[in-house]
């Protein structure tokens, strides 16, 4: 799952595989801004069949948020 959420990231983003660890944050990425922050959540909602309330995408603004959301999610 980690994978895949980083390809996904790295696609949506234009940013290397190989540079997402779990510190990486929208101030690491140039390209994260709030168009590709919308079109990430997409991707992440259908690539893993969920859909996140506005506080939850307002606030997955690390990998490790994000995967945290994704681990957790329950609605």
């Amino acid at each position: 799952m980690e994978e895949q959420i980083k390809k996904i990231m790295s696609e949506v983003f234009l940013y290397p595989l190989e540079k997402i660890t779990d510190s990486t944050s929208r101030n690491d990425v140039t390209n994260w801004d709030s168009l590709r922050h919308v079109q990430l959540i997409l991707e992440l909602e259908a690539n893993f069949g969920l859909k996140f309330k506005p506080t939850e995408i307002s606030d997955m603004n690390t990998f490790e948020k994000i995967k945290n959301y994704i681990i957790n999610y329950n609605h």
